[in-house]
């Protein structure tokens, strides 16, 4: 997960001076009443497997054309493309375009032109993706174990959209590819939800409070929780000028006296020796003897083995140790 602002928020947005077909270096030929396939990633990122992906939606949907963008040395892109056409044969890599790479400013207009664009798996993008759906437009992903394929499926995770776009196998990313590259009226209904929802991707705090929260842990800063939970009370946390001020008042906090991560009072069904190991452990959390503290709640958990709570403490006051892996 990652915090998102809008693309260029807080600065001049400089125009983009492409955006016909012809200024991309495309011919009216190449998409004159064509069903238009975007894959706009960097080449490395294309495996072999996603070839035949290719060669199926070009095979399913006879007017779709796919566009891909040259890699930044030609060699580079004529290794790809012999390659292509080797998994696509003759005929059907007759309806693929390579165009020159454009510029973080003209790539927005670029996207228009697409009718869906293409997340190639296993390995695919993020900010690529981010940009295909602020435009609104549909992007298939096959989400995959490690994260350099599970970054677009994030978004739609987090939108709460996933039938049109997020397939669950090579065969379903080509029947969701090619439906909405043919089916207009399917293609407009789930450009209106992208955009109804595309605003849940942005100024998602939970991910930056995770962060400082986990890294005061790892640091050994007290009241880890505290100065997480300080992050978005207002909106000056992130102004340039304001940072200053903001680390002083983490420090603050972080050096205010420490929450104990114990329990304070022991459970009510706890018999007397139980109660007593309770609130040893307590008192000395308290006092910040890390070590008699977790003695105390070792103990406790040899008389209450299957108790949740006190294994959760246990693991608050080893993290407060920072022994973050036993923790876990």
């Amino acid at each position: 997960d990652t915090y998102y602002t809008r693309t260029g928020e807080g600065s001049v947005i400089q125009q983009s001076a492409l955006s016909t077909h012809q200024d991309f270096g495309l011919s009216h030929d190449d998409l004159k009443d064509k069903h238009v396939y975007l894959c706009a990633q960097s080449l490395f990122k294309l495996a072999p497997e996603f070839d035949l992906v290719v060669r199926d939606v070009l095979s399913a949907d006879h007017n779709g054309v796919v566009i891909f963008t040259k890699g930044r040395r030609q060699r580079w892109t004529e290794t790809f493309q012999g390659r292509l056409r080797r998994a696509l044969g003759t005929e059907l890599f007759k309806r693929v375009v390579f165009i020159d790479r454009v510029s973080s400013i003209d790539f927005p207009n670029l996207i228009k032109l697409a009718d869906v664009m293409l997340h190639p798996f296993p390995f695919g993008g993020s900010r690529t993706s981010l940009d295909g759906l602020e435009q609104g437009t549909p992007v298939v992903t096959y989400p995959q174990r490690y994260l350099r394929g599970r970054m677009a499926v994030s978004f739609f995770a987090t939108m709460e959209v996933w039938d049109c776009c997020v397939a669950s196998s090579s065969q379903d990313y080509v029947e969701k590819a090619v439906r909405l590259g043919s089916d207009k009226a399917y293609n407009h209904a789930t450009r209106g939800l992208i955009r109804s929802r595309i605003e849940r991707v942005y100024y998602d705090l939970q991910v930056v409070k995770e962060w400082t929260r986990w890294l005061c842990l790892a640091a050994g800063v007290p009241n880890a929780d505290r100065v997480a939970e300080t992050i978005g009370r207002d909106k000056d946390w992130q102004n340039d000028d304001q940072l200053n001020a903001n680390f002083l008042r983490m420090q603050r906090m972080a050096s205010a006296p420490s929450v104990p991560s114990v329990r304070p009072s022991p459970q009510s069904d706890f018999n007397a020796l139980e109660a007593h190991l309770s609130n040893l452990a307590v008192r000395h959390n308290i006092n910040g003897s890390l070590n008699p503290a977790l003695d105390a709640l070792v103990m406790l958990r040899n008389e209450r083995p299957y108790d949740s709570n006190v294994w959760s403490d246990m693991g608050a006051v080893l993290q407060q140790m920072r022994r973050l892996r036993e923790s876990a």
